[in-house]
Formats: C-alpha cells, structure tokens, sequence
C-alpha cells in the first residue's frame, strides 16, 4: 500500500512522469479482489448464508404435519360406533278374535288362508251368478214327479228342480245353493235354480247377494270370512269351488259335509 502513494507523490512533480501514476492493474486487482471477497454482497441478490428449513405451510394452505385419526362423527350424522342388537320384543302377541257359540276356538289371528274359491270374471264368487238373472226369463223349475232332486227350503213347502245328479262336488265351478234354513243344507246346482226359487218361494233358501254381511251361519256358502258370522271362518269342504263356515280349528274337509236330510230325491 505504501509503494502505491509514493509513485503517485512521484507524478505530481513531473507531467512526464504522470503517465506511470497508472496503478498496476494486478496491484489493484489483488486489492479489489481481496475487498470485494469481504465486502461485497453477490451481484444476483441471493444470500450466501446457510438455509434454514423452512417451517410454513405450503403456499395451497395445506399442512405437512401428521394427521391424527378424525374421531367425529361422519357430515351425515350417522354414527360409526358399533350397534348392539336389540333386545326388545316384537310386540304384544295378537289378541284372539270372537269365539262363536258353537266352537270351541276363537277366531284365530292371523286368520287362516280360505279354500280354492271359484271367481267369475266380474271378480265374484260364481255361486252369486244367479243375481245376473232376471226372474222372468227363468223356466217353471217347480218340483214335480218328473224332477230328479227337490230341494226345499222350508220342511213340507214348495221346491225347486235341480238336476238329479246335484252333489256338493261341484266339479270346481262352485255354483252352489244354500238352502234348508237351519239345516244349513248346501248343494251344486245351475244358478237358474237358486234365482229361481228366490224368485218365486224365497223362504229357507239362501238369496243372499254376495258380498254377505258377516250372517252366515255355520254350513252355509261363503268365499271369505267375513262372509260368516263372527267367530267363524269361511274353510274347506268335501266339495269344490266354494268355502263353508264352520267353527275354527284343525279339520278334515272330508268329514265337512251337508246333514243327510238335505238330500231329497223326488216330489
């Protein structure tokens, strides 16, 4: 440093000697080169010093930490916490239905399932299909000695014809005719025998127009419980096509049959 100022002391003197007041550019260079290594901060503007790790959260807001188990409940408000299986009871089990003079047994709940019923397209049973007939169009169908069955709604009245093959079979067209009165006599005929005699000598016969007000008694045609009077239920038969009302309980369709006086053959 020292040798510099004294060569520029030296070209003050002499305007000859000025031009060497030059400083050595390798003097200068080591001097600029020193001071700048020290002073100087980076043209770029970026730091030399050591970088941190950064510590903030990202710039879309997210988090880097570690993410705990979520122990609330799902947005919809149900529940994930496990379910214990109920230990309450269905209900009350159901009270009995009506219990009928003549039977032993209420009506049961549920109530059970009714017999093959023979429907006409009108959706009715077809032992009503006598109600589509008109009386004046019916032949004389009075019992007389030509008549194969009689059949009577009152002991000693009057009487209808029916075939002479009338059973309670009915060959599943379920055509039948309730008839007797008490004795609750039921047999298959055509329906122009039931309109018939409903027409003319109505006493003892069934004329009934279905859908029956719940008064039939036990022995008597029916398609569906209510049908009979309370406490009995509309079940199955030795015949075909048509329901009996009849005291509830377990039964064999054979043994449900018509009493033998309602079969009369005959005047």
């Amino acid at each position: 440093m020292m040798r510099i100022l004294s060569l520029c002391f030296i070209s003050t003197l002499s305007t000859t000697l000025a031009a060497g007041c030059v400083l050595n550019p390798k003097e200068v260079g080591e001097f600029t080169a020193t001071d700048a290594s020290t002073t100087n901060p980076p043209s770029s503007g970026t730091s030399t010093e050591p970088v941190e790790p950064s510590t903030s959260s990202p710039p879309d807001g997210t988090s880097t930490e570690p993410v705990e188990p979520s122990t609330s409940s799902p947005s919809d408000g149900t529940s994930t916490e496990p379910v214990e299986p109920s230990t309450t009871s269905g209900g009350p089990d159901p009270e009995p239905g009506p219990l009928h003079a003549a039977c032993e047994l209420p009506f049961p709940e549920p109530a059970p399932a009714l017999p093959p019923i023979n429907m006409g397209p009108d959706n009715t049973p077809k032992f009503d299909d006598w109600t589509d007939l008109a009386c004046e169009s019916l032949a004389d169908l009075t019992c007389d000695a030509q008549c194969g069955r009689c059949l009577r709604g009152v002991e000693d009245g009057p009487g209808v014809c029916s075939f002479s093959d009338a059973d309670i079979w009915c060959d599943g067209d379920g055509e039948a005719v309730g008839y007797g009165g008490e004795d609750a006599c039921y047999i298959c005929s055509p329906p122009e025998v039931r309109a018939f005699a409903c027409c003319n000598f109505p006493e003892g016969f069934d004329c009934r127009v279905w859908p029956y007000p719940s008064d039939g008694p036990p022995g008597s045609i029916c398609a569906r419980h209510e049908d009979c009077e309370p406490g009995l239920v509309c079940g199955p038969h030795r015949g075909e096509g048509f329901g009996v009302c009849q005291c509830p309980g377990p039964v064999d369709p054979e043994t449900v049959v018509p009493p033998d006086s309602c079969f009369e053959s005959g005047t």
